[in-house]
């Protein structure tokens, strides 16, 4: 771990090995995932309005939102808190998931809350998530 915690993917690995041995009061329902190169999490939608195709990266992921960074800032520009996107995609391994998603937050990240999503999709999905840290710990002892 380096000692320069400003990379988010840092910051996660540093809060997963905190909460091995401190108990962590977080005010977060679900645990943020930022997603590192052993994960396969992409995301995109269609703009609700003139149905451009919207991608960009995902900053960090939970079960319940997501934290967005689109290429294409200005194409997104026009979304208020609260707006629906009904035709969001997201990548996790090997699937494809359909699902819905509310705008939280509109700045330099969209924000977003997962508002619908299958029931085995989501279980799925869930399953992804938690597995993450194993994917990294095998990705890690493959360069060893």
């Amino acid at each position: 771990m380096k000692d320069d915690l400003d990379d988010r993917h840092e910051q996660a690995q540093f809060q997963r090995l905190l909460k091995r041995y401190v108990a962590v009061d977080e005010s977060r329902a679900s645990e943020r995932v930022a997603p590192s190169p052993w994960d396969r999490l992409d995301f995109s939608f269609s703009h609700p309005r003139n149905l451009a195709p919207i991608v960009g990266r995902l900053e960090t992921i939970s079960s319940d939102g997501l934290s967005f960074l689109p290429d294409s800032p200005v194409l997104v520009a026009d979304l208020a808190q609260g707006t629906a996107l009904d035709d969001c995609s997201l990548r996790a391994g090997d699937r494809i998931l359909s699902l819905s998603c509310r705008v939280l937050r509109s700045d330099r990240a969209l924000a977003l809350s997962i508002s619908s999503m299958g029931g085995e999709e989501r279980a799925y999905f869930e399953e992804y998530l938690r597995s993450c840290p194993e994917r990294e710990m095998r990705a890690l002892l493959k360069k060893v």
